[in-house]
């Protein structure tokens, strides 16, 4: 039997999505968000540092999950810490 209960999960996938994953390796370090900008409009994909440090970025924005990801794995040397 097909119903819309068994066929939910490829409604909305896929699960986890590109930003849950980056969130999952990179949490320790980063707060990632979706800006948003005036009128309700999404914007950049954000990750805020959570802890500073000397001569690192604080703050990195992409306009795709991709590009944030990019420059995630160019701060942490290509892997998650």
């Amino acid at each position: 039997m097909d119903s819309a209960y068994t066929r939910r999960d490829s409604l909305h996938g896929p699960w986890p999505s590109d930003i849950e994953q980056l969130q999952a390796l990179y949490a320790s370090d980063w707060e990632i968000y979706r800006e948003r900008l005036p009128g309700g409009v999404h914007g950049d994909w954000i990750a805020k540092r959570l802890r500073p440090k000397d001569g690192s970025a604080t703050e990195l924005r992409g306009s795709t999950s991709d590009h944030l990801a990019e420059q995630l794995r160019g701060e942490a040397g290509g892997t998650p810490s």
